[in-house]
């Protein structure tokens, strides 16, 4: 067990190391010269050459990548590049650490409420397949995951707000402040992520609880005469965790790099606006940081999401 650990975690250093060349170069080479699309076109060579040179655009492409990445390793993000140029630098960590911060509560929100509701929709309906209760969950669900975010953001605000009047239809949050001050600006984010996200994941646990279900020592446990809830709660449940665990992680991992539509559509400050506003103003130090991050964080829980698998099932232990 200890050696697929060591693998699996090599693994998840080794894919890390190549995200962060291919953001580099994806970067460096689509984002073009930042000092020319900072200073525009009537900047002179002279003028050109020294904004190269306070960028650090001026060096190797190889020197460029490595310096970014031990500095990136110690916590240091960089500057944008705009306030270098301006003579006043901005560091970039602390201009996403706000924006970060919004998202990691909205994800994390969200995530609870489409985990706690999916698994139990989906143990539900899993349970006796064919019922009358299973036919009406999956019926909702389907209807629910067929419906993009921005449309499922779009009639919520229209029934939350034009109709009923009882819920924002924006989540602004001011600058210094947290979105737990006024909490009622996250419900109508959380459920425009929420109602798909929690369909497919309903169905995902469903199929797990069905497979589970027909397995010989479930069979068997009903025949020996153990009761039905024990045999779910013992048996169904308990070894329907293992692809549950790995489809809430990939929940997780979507909802940390997924939050953008919802976040434009609520002018809600996360890392989604803050992306889409560096990409505007070509500000390549900090598309790198956003994309690393997310990048860290998706490969971090899927590293965590196999190793409690690896511990839902003695089976998997016991083979390796």
């Amino acid at each position: 067990m200890l050696r697929y650990i060591g693998i699996r975690l090599f693994s998840a250093l080794l894919t890390v190391f190549l995200i962060s060349v291919l953001v580099f170069l994806a970067i460096s080479f689509l984002g073009g010269d930042s000092a020319s699309v900072l200073l525009g076109r009537e900047a002179t060579p002279e003028v050109l050459s020294s904004a190269r040179q306070k960028l650090g655009l001026d060096r190797p492409l190889y020197e460029r990548y490595f310096s970014w990445v031990i500095a990136f390793v110690q916590g240091d993000f960089g500057a944008t590049s705009a306030s270098i140029l301006a003579g006043s630098p901005t560091l970039v960590r602390e201009l996403i650490a706000a924006p970060l911060l919004n998202s990691v509560i909205l994800a994390t929100l969200t995530f609870s409420l489409t985990a706690i509701v999916a698994v139990w929709l989906g143990q539900r309906a899993g349970r006796k397949p064919g019922s009358r209760t299973d036919r009406t969950i999956s019926s909702i669900t389907m209807a629910l995951a067929s419906l993009p975010e921005f449309v499922a953001a779009t009639l919520l605000i229209f029934i939350f707000f034009y109709m009923l009047r009882l819920l924002p239809p924006v989540s602004l949050v001011p600058a210094g402040t947290s979105p737990f001050e006024r909490p009622v600006i996250l419900v109508l984010p959380v459920l425009s992520l929420s109602l798909g996200l929690l369909a497919v994941t309903a169905r995902q646990v469903r199929a797990a609880v069905i497979d589970v279900s027909q397995l010989p020592y479930v069979q068997a446990a009903r025949l020996n005469g153990y009761p039905e809830g024990a045999v779910t709660r013992s048996f169904v449940m308990r070894n329907s965790m293992a692809p549950t665990v790995q489809v809430l992680a990939l929940v997780f991992i979507y909802l940390f790099g997924g939050v953008i539509v919802i976040e434009q559509v609520f002018a809600y400050p996360g890392i989604g606006n803050l992306l889409i506003r560096a990409v505007t103003d070509r500000e390549v130090v900090i598309l790198q940081a956003i994309t690393m991050i997310v990048a860290i964080v998706s490969v971090s829980l899927s590293l965590v999401a196999d190793i409690l698998v690896l511990f839902l099932v003695p089976k998997l232990r016991t083979s390796r």
